[in-house]
């Protein structure tokens, strides 16, 4: 009992810290956007916000390492996927406004979903099915009631953009969840994973500063948004936290993977998304209108979904696949459920 209550204690300290950290990257963006000398420069809070490696270093130092020459593709190719998400989603929160698109970035649970289905073969119960659709529809009520029906060119790349990174987030959830039951030194790989990841989604995206040439925009735009004080202030201060901010972000995202699942963490994402939504409205005056309220209520009834979900599957008869059971003589029966592993022996 004392170990759930602290697992369970564990989870909700790490929720709380992704959903503050998460809502405070996207108000930091906007910050930068509504400034009275706006600096909506893509690439720039990307990168910053990628610089959290700087960070980590420290502490990489002071852990007791092992070989990791078998985990390099690994970390390549969380890499690249942290590129697509950091370029996606700082292009949608510089576009689009706040309240909006921290509700879109939520609709990654409906990719979450589908991905452990078919990809990590866990069930998944119609509760689940409903919950994630109740949080799709909470998106649909922002963006019918932001956009008034009417979408312009930026608006729509915005959105697409949004919508892509919550694919790929979602696919980044889930892989990490099918790695992390491999490791055996699981807070050494994700040291490793988030420097390795963050250095590579860097480079790549400096290669795409280059080639849009938003590099040359950095030095005049920041120049007219420093001339007074507090706009300099402003724009140090968002500088220096995007990368504290996605520090925080990346390593409970990642630690309420390895103590919860993907799925879950997709419900404190859209637990984020709510707080920087209405953190946008009152801080930024953003417009509030009845969609908002919709938003809420679906909220609400996508969490009621997923606890029912919950009780559930754990109340179900889990089916077992045949090869994940070994009989043997003496009758020694081991079941493997979900990488735990079960032996029982009997002897007559």
């Amino acid at each position: 009992m004392e170990l759930f209550k602290r697992e369970h204690a564990s989870i909700l300290a790490y929720s709380l810290v992704y959903a503050f950290s998460s809502a405070g990257e996207t108000l930091s963006i906007k910050a930068l956007n509504y400034n009275p000398v706006p600096v909506t420069l893509p690439v720039y809070t990307a990168f910053l916000s990628n610089q959290l490696w700087i960070f980590m270093i420290p502490f990489y130092l002071f852990m007791k390492k092992d070989s990791c020459d078998k985990y390099i593709g690994q970390y390549v190719g969380m890499g690249i996927l942290i590129f697509l998400i950091s370029l996606l989603r700082s292009i949608g929160a510089n576009i689009l406004p706040g309240s909006l698109f921290s509700l879109l970035i939520s609709t990654s649970i409906l990719f979450t979903m589908m991905l452990r289905w078919f990809w990590l073969k866990k069930r998944i119960t119609r509760w689940h099915i409903a919950a994630g659709f109740c949080c799709v529809l909470s998106a649909l009520c922002i963006c019918i009631d932001t956009t008034g029906g009417t979408l312009e060119p930026s608006f729509a790349q915005g959105l697409v953009a949004s919508i892509a990174a919550a694919f790929v987030v979602a696919v980044a959830g889930a892989w990490q969840e099918k790695l992390q039951s491999t490791w055996e030194n699981v807070n050494l790989r994700v040291v490793e994973m988030t420097i390795a990841a963050s250095i590579i989604a860097s480079v790549l995206l400096g290669l795409v500063g280059m080639g849009v040439k938003e590099f040359g925009q950095w030095s005049p735009t920041l120049v007219s948004a420093t001339q007074t004080r507090a706009s300099l202030i402003l724009v140090v201060g968002c500088s220096i936290t995007l990368p504290i901010l996605k520090l925080l972000v990346r390593n409970t995202k990642y630690s309420i993977i390895q103590v919860s699942s993907s799925f879950f963490f997709e419900f404190v994402q859209v637990s984020s998304a709510l707080l920087g939504s209405v953190s946008n409205i009152l801080l930024f005056s953003e417009p509030w209108a009845l969609g908002y309220i919709g938003a809420i209520v679906f909220l609400a009834l996508a969490f009621a979904f997923y606890i029912v979900g919950n009780i559930k599957v754990k109340k179900g008869t889990v089916a077992l696949e045949p090869k994940l059971v070994e009989v043997s003589n003496p009758i020694q029966l081991r079941v493997e459920q979900e990488g735990i592993r079960v032996t029982v022996s009997v002897w007559k």
